[in-house]
């Protein structure tokens, strides 16, 4: 094999495409400038702030880009029996593990060097990032193929995205848990989703237990009804940071219902053969959902007294968060 085709094989496998995942980041910096600007200015602090949070981009990028080496690795030989993945690298032969592995490192390492920069609260969150994968992937663990379980451990990475984005701003904090919560049940409806859209274009249970053993153990109906579960724990918690902190987030509520109505519609109606991963890749969809949160986001930094009167509630003071003193 050529070199050429070794690093085309090497950014197939660190999935660029997947890395606007990563852009989530800046949800938990956001959160974080948030609570900032409520007990001290930081007007003149904003460029090294957006620096920082671009520094904790590349961080979830390289840790993220790691897991999906190892992902590869680990799945190389369950990968033969899906329709699309048996081409993937180390599935097909054209990267030998070892060399994986060594990539594996190259790539796990870079994320704590520059994990290294911002602070040992960063360091331990990337750490974690990294671990999170490794028990999703490796034996004994493999939660992936645990039923129920694998959707819960896969959509925890989202947030350690948030949590990393936070520290990267505010390091001596833990943020408010029941945005961690709503943004963890998030993710685990859009896993969820993604189930259901694999399940059918994997077409037979059997083949797609041979592919992964959590499947097996998966329909239409309990999938569904795992998408509802998740979608009402995200509408709960969302609804509880909302009262306690940012009464003015209810404006997102109709975008965020819309959301997840159009990602329900988008994974029971995905076409028979048509690859999990196109869920994703509905423009009009990724289009709404980018919307909600950069109005979201907008939202965190503005006040209407006048939504406060309406709802009754009163102006919050933000209370004390968990300390990180610990970590």
């Amino acid at each position: 094999m050529g070199l050429g085709r070794l690093i085309v094989n090497v950014i197939r496998m660190i999935r660029p495409d997947y890395w606007p995942k990563n852009l989530f980041v800046f949800i938990g910096s956001a959160l974080a400038v948030f609570y900032l600007q409520q007990v001290t200015p930081i007007n003149g602090c904003l460029l090294s702030l957006g620096f920082r949070s671009l520094v904790a981009l590349v961080i979830a990028i390289l840790a993220a880009s790691a897991n999906y080496i190892l992902n590869e690795l680990c799945d190389a030989k369950t990968d033969i029996y899906h329709p699309i993945k048996n081409a993937r690298a180390v599935a097909a032969g054209e990267i030998a593990p070892v060399l994986a592995l060594c990539l594996w490192g190259l790539f796990a390492v870079a994320a704590v060097a520059v994990a290294v920069l911002v602070s040992r609260v960063v360091v331990v969150t990337t750490l974690f990032f990294l671990a999170s994968g490794f028990a999703y992937n490796v034996k004994p663990f493999r939660l992936k193929d645990i039923p129920y379980l694998d959707i819960i451990a896969e959509s925890f990475n989202n947030p350690i995205r948030l949590f990393l984005g936070w520290f990267a701003i505010l390091d001596s904090f833990v943020p408010p848990l029941s945005a961690i919560f709503a943004y963890w049940m998030g993710g685990a409806f859009l896993m969820a989703a993604k189930r259901l859209v694999e399940m059918r274009h994997l077409g037979s249970p059997t083949r797609a237990g041979q592919y992964r053993k959590s499947l097996a153990y998966y329909n239409k109906e309990n999938i569904i009804l795992q998408m509802f579960f998740y979608a009402t724990m995200t509408a709960f918690l969302l609804g509880v940071f909302i009262a306690r902190y940012h009464v003015e987030l209810v404006i997102i509520i109709p975008l965020l219902a819309a959301c997840f109505t159009g990602y329900v519609k988008a994974a029971i109606s995905a076409p028979i053969g048509n690859e999990p991963e196109a869920l994703y890749k509905e423009k009009w969809l990724a289009v709404l959902l980018g919307l909600t949160f950069i109005i979201g986001a907008i939202l965190l930094f503005i006040n209407l007294d006048f939504m406060r009167r309406i709802f009754n509630i009163q102006k919050p003071v933000l209370p004390p968060l968990w300390p990180t003193a610990g970590m």
